[in-house]
């Protein structure tokens, strides 16, 4: 009965020894994802965005031009005389496990934040306040129609859009790579994606 009891317990260490690194191994990897994605979002919502692209799959450049992508950024969100385009409180709100497919870890990531849009002098002459503010009410409408209608609001005091967004990303860490990766889920990006993340990650949602 002694020998039963020592072999129980001589398993259980040998158990918990084995399995310990590599939950260890787990939380390492999940806790440098959020360090990194946090360090994207931060660049992101500072609009830096040459220093976001050195955060971003390097395959994903054969698709889709490096210079490309960051001229389409700055024609987008950068101000100009018709607009301010401010980003607030980009942040995680979840982060799965990282898996292993092939010699690739992955790991799904969601999270939320702010654009401002602070629109300059759209006002024409001819517009009486109230048509404006019409007009403006009209644009409002188009954006909840892509953003939800819970997600958009109009400040008319600023003139200005507050936009909440919550979105989905991809970690990717080759196993032999020492930093994370990430993708942003883009359904106009479908093609492209399906052909860097494995589907069942692709089709989780």
């Amino acid at each position: 009965m002694k020998k039963k009891f020592t072999l129980v317990i001589l398993f259980v260490l040998i158990f918990n020894f084995s399995c310990t690194p590599t939950k260890k191994a787990i939380i390492d990897r999940k806790a440098h994802l959020n360090v990194e994605f946090t360090k994207y979002l931060k660049l992101y919502e500072s609009k830096q965005f040459e220093a976001c692209t050195d955060l971003i799959l390097e395959a994903y450049f054969d698709h889709v031009p490096k210079e490309t992508l960051i001229s389409t950024w700055k024609h987008v969100y950068l101000s100009n005389e018709k607009s301010e385009k401010n980003f607030r409180n980009f942040k995680i709100t979840h982060i799965n496990n990282p898996i292993l497919i092939d010699d690739t870890y992955y790991s799904e990531i969601m999270y939320t934040g702010t654009v401002e849009i602070i629109y300059k002098g759209m006002k024409k002459e001819s517009e009486t306040d109230e048509e404006y503010l019409e007009s403006q009410r009209k644009a409002k409408t188009a954006m909840q129609i892509i953003f939800g209608e819970d997600n958009v609001t109009y400040n008319p005091a600023k003139d200005s859009f507050e936009i909440s967004l919550s979105q989905r990303a991809f970690g990717i860490l080759k196993d032999s790579d020492s930093t994370w990766k990430f993708l942003n889920y883009d359904e106009g990006e479908i093609k492209i994606l399906k052909q860097l993340i494995p589907n069942e990650l692709l089709d989780s949602k």
